[in-house]
């Protein structure tokens, strides 16, 4: 029987044991790997450039529109200011003491025999400061816008010829229950009688006494907010 000899065999061993040597393959998975990470670097990078070419142009849009952005916020702010003057002022015209009307009213109390001498009116403005709002005692304390407190007072210097009848009391009393003035004179020193003098004669050669007094009308006190 023949005996055949392969004399390549030792180089085909050698050869196949190339093949299978793990080290090439590890190296063939390796490139593999980092072609995959190369490829998905590239794909991010493309993304980010994509997003930057995005927000660039966006950014160069609202550049475009923000001077006209910031002069319509600018108009908007100067008209809330011009409204809030219109509310006040029509609270004002609303609501502001009529001198005209007070003193109609007041010549319809007319009493006989009382001769009007003096009339006095006194209106003030007292401004308040603002108050920041605060904390006080771990409290917080709120704040208090400026103010201005309006004080109106009237004050009647006046003659009775009449003193047995007491007419300055008469007159007191017809300007206390006239309509236009019980809201005013509900405090009860709100209309008062500050001076009565003693029964005198007229130096201009009247023959009968009179005395004189002096009514004083001080009206609530409105406090008026900026």
């Amino acid at each position: 029987m023949p005996i055949c000899i392969n004399l390549l065999a030792d180089a085909q061993a050698a050869e196949e044991l190339r093949r299978r040597d793990p080290v090439k393959r590890s190296l063939w998975v390796g490139g593999l790997v980092i072609s995959l990470v190369l490829t998905w670097c590239l794909i991010i990078q493309a993304r980010i450039v994509t997003a930057k070419s995005e927000f660039s142009k966006h950014d160069a849009h609202w550049k475009a529109i923000e001077k006209k952005h910031a002069g319509v916020t600018d108009d908007l702010k100067k008209t809330g200011a011009v409204e809030r003057k219109l509310s006040v002022l029509h609270r004002l015209s609303t609501n502001r003491f009529l001198w005209g009307s007070t003193l109609n009213a007041l010549q319809q109390t007319v009493v006989d025999q009382v001769q009007a001498v003096r009339l006095k009116t006194d209106q003030t403005f007292t401004y308040i400061e603002p108050v920041a709002a605060k904390t006080n005692a771990n409290k917080v304390v709120p704040s208090k816008p400026a103010a201005a407190v309006e004080k109106i007072a009237i004050t009647l210097e006046a003659k009775d010829w009449n003193p047995s009848g007491q007419n300055y009391s008469k007159l007191k009393e017809a300007i206390a229950k006239f309509p236009s003035f019980q809201t005013n004179f509900a405090k009860s020193d709100a209309l008062r009688l500050t001076s009565l003098s003693k029964p005198s004669l007229d130096p201009n050669g009247a023959s009968s006494p009179f005395v004189s007094f002096t009514l004083e009308m001080q009206f609530p006190e409105i406090r008026r907010h900026e």
